[in-house]
């Protein structure tokens, strides 16, 4: 009978703990309580509601139905605070099931309505504890990874949330990196990638891995230049980020190129962690990466530290200018099998040759197979143990010291507009030029890549004085140009594409009004060499590109002609303000419209302010179709 007793008395304590309501009518909060709170910068970004510039009204940009309580939760944030209010009503099981699947919401309720904090849930929830466990940080940085011409999803960089375990001498071991970007399916024709991109067409979706497994992705497979902006956020906020982090896998988001990308999502999940922040406040019409890095450096204290991770490229182009004449003949020999070779030097250059032979054969192994193999993962362990304490070439001046030039706040506003005006031999004309994205190579090169120009979407109109008549000049739909310089023992091929449309104007010279167009696609490749190396990186390079091209047009005859292009020009940078470049062309048809038209371009910009540069062009045809000449001086605004 004892027995029986106390069975049934813990049942009943049992149903008086789980089964009976937190709240009751009594104790509920009113409703003009509950609106003002749902109005309160902490809820609104947690359920990452906008309100609309022109009706006020608010919309979620969480495009997952489970991540709502209520029917009208996705534009109505009373109605969805008050639906996560009434789970108090309820009993405890199903509260705690609750916070299990929205812990950082029910974590700002308790604290904003003054319930008592109960752990108890994360017992009852599965996996979130290795969850927890596995987030543990002492704080968080955003990562930069450099521009990636080769890769059409990293055209403009990418960023990415990294925890920090703040281990000592700076090991990132267990370091996790957050990344979030596209869901693309892997058979998607590249028409279709742009034009889903840029319509929301793409799931985004959230990934966690080690930063080990990206540092070694970005800055030896991809070559990419890694940024680290430590934050200021304390214990308190890193922890309620990872609570909202595990409810994003209930939910997610349209992905859009130009404004809801990775950047965007980084800055909002920000804002979840420190609502005072308004990051996603300051973005207009589009977001680059690099701009969301700026409006993070615009908030007071916000960025505690910058480390820089330089790609491998860049680090052994770096090293191997403190080599001698004799010191790289024998890295050829080192390269060739003979690693001993280097011992015949003093202890410090020794070290040196072994870590720039190191470098080498992670970049040419990685190159040719995409990774490591066993044998090469036993020459690369042989070399480092030769190597010895990398600390003796800290006698070497600025060793350790690589260009940060590519610092992305340094960089230039990714939009432009030109207004300028010239003579040509078609007359006087005025031109203003749009250019959404990003850079040409006379640009200044701080905070880009130097090698690389990429122009999105870029539009030349001009109004010409004696037809009177205004026309769309060129329209270049993408134009991109990656110049690789071979030697240091390095060969990788510059490349160069363009596509777009040019008016008739550009090819023969005309009396009266024409307002006809042909369309255009060309790309090729080519070599790039920088001849003064060492001691004038990225100020002098030399190139040349042999191109594919064909026109289409229905004003000749055949309606298309096919041909090649040949190139060869001069970069020259003059500290990082001015630019010049020297180029001449060979364009020669062999199929349809046949015709042959040697072209000369000379271009000088001259940045004189952080977002204003003075540019001069002048441009010669000399040929049987055309005899062109053009000059032409403008005003460059970067916004």
């Amino acid at each position: 009978m004892n027995q029986f007793y106390q069975f049934f008395i813990f049942q009943f304590l049992f149903f008086c703990l789980f089964a009976s309501p937190i709240l009751s009518d009594s104790n509920f909060p009113d409703l003009d309580s509950i609106e003002r709170a749902s109005f309160e910068r902490d809820w609104l970004v947690l359920l990452h509601y906008q309100s609309s510039k022109w009706t006020k009204k608010y919309k979620s940009l969480a495009d997952g139905p489970s991540f709502f309580l209520s029917q009208e939760g996705v534009t109505n944030p009373t109605a969805e605070l008050k639906a996560h209010l009434e789970i108090f009503q309820k009993t405890k099981d199903e509260l705690y099931r609750m916070e299990c699947k929205f812990p950082a919401r029910f974590h700002w309720i308790r604290k904003r309505f003054g319930f008592p904090a109960d752990p108890t849930w994360e017992n009852q929830c599965p996996k979130w504890p290795e969850f927890k466990n596995q987030m543990r940080a002492k704080s968080v940085s955003v990562v930069f990874a450099s521009f990636h011409p080769e890769h059409p999803a990293s055209l403009f960089g990418h960023t990415m949330l990294k925890f920090n375990e703040e281990k000592p001498n700076g090991v990132v071991s267990d370091d996790l990196i957050l990344n979030y970007a596209a869901t693309v399916p892997g058979n998607i024709d590249p028409i279709s990638f742009v034009i889903y991109g840029m319509a929301g067409g793409f799931h985004g979706s959230f990934e966690i891995q080690k930063y080990l497994y990206k540092i070694h992705e970005y800055n030896e497979f991809e070559n990419r230049n890694l940024w680290e902006f430590k934050l200021s956020l304390n214990q308190e906020e890193v922890d309620q980020l990872t609570r909202h982090l595990w409810e994003m896998s209930k939910n997610h988001f349209d992905y859009y190129f130009l404004d809801e990308n990775c950047s965007f999502r980084i800055l909002t999940l920000l804002e979840v962690a420190r609502p005072t922040l308004r990051l996603t406040d300051r973005i207009s019409v589009m977001l680059l990466p690099t701009e969301s890095l700026k409006i993070l450096s615009k908030q007071s204290g916000l960025i505690e530290q910058v480390q820089f991770r330089p790609s491998i490229i860049e680090r052994y182009r770096h090293k191997y200018g403190y080599l001698t004449s004799s010191e790289k003949k024998i890295l050829d020999q080192m390269v060739d099998g003979n690693m001993d070779s280097a011992f015949e030097l003093d202890p410090v250059r020794r070290t040196l040759l072994f870590d720039i032979y190191i470098d080498h054969l992670v970049i040419h192994k990685i190159k040719a197979y995409g990774k490591m193999e066993i044998i090469d993962q036993q020459l690369y362990a042989e070399a480092e143990h030769k190597r010895g304490d990398v600390q003796v070439l800290n006698s070497l001046p600025n060793y350790f010291q690589i260009d940060k030039l590519s610092n992305p706040l340094l960089s230039h506003a990714p939009s432009q507009i030109t207004m300028a005006h010239g003579n040509s031999t078609n007359g006087g004309y005025s031109e203003i030029q749009y250019r959404p994205v990003l850079r040409d190579f006379t640009d200044s090169y701080l905070g880009y890549s130097p090698y690389n120009q990429i122009s999105f979407l870029r539009m030349n109109a001009r109004f010409y004085e004696d037809t009177k008549q205004t026309v769309i000049q060129e329209f270049h739909v993408l134009e991109m140009t990656s110049l690789n310089p071979i030697g240091q023992k390095i060969w990788k091929p510059s490349w160069r594409l363009d596509l777009g449309l040019k008016s008739l104007y550009t090819e023969k010279n005309y009396i009266k009004p024409i307002a006809e167009y042909y369309g255009y696609a060309s790309g090729g490749y080519g070599v790039s060499f920088e001849p003064f190396y060492p001691f004038f990186r990225h100020q002098f390079v030399l190139f040349s590109f042999l191109d594919l091209r064909v026109d289409q047009s229905p004003i000749w005859g055949r309606g298309y002609r096919l041909g090649g292009v040949s190139s060869t020009g001069l970069l020259i940078r003059i500290y990082e303000s001015f630019g010049l470049i020297f180029s001449g062309d060979y364009r020669s048809y062999v199929a349809g419209e046949r015709g042959n038209f040697p072209e000369f371009v000379s271009q000088i910009n001259w940045t004189l302010l952080e977002n204003l540069s003075l540019e001069l062009k002048y441009k010669q045809i000399q040929s049987k179709e055309l005899d062109w000449n053009e000059y032409q001086a403008g005003l460059k605004f970067f916004f």
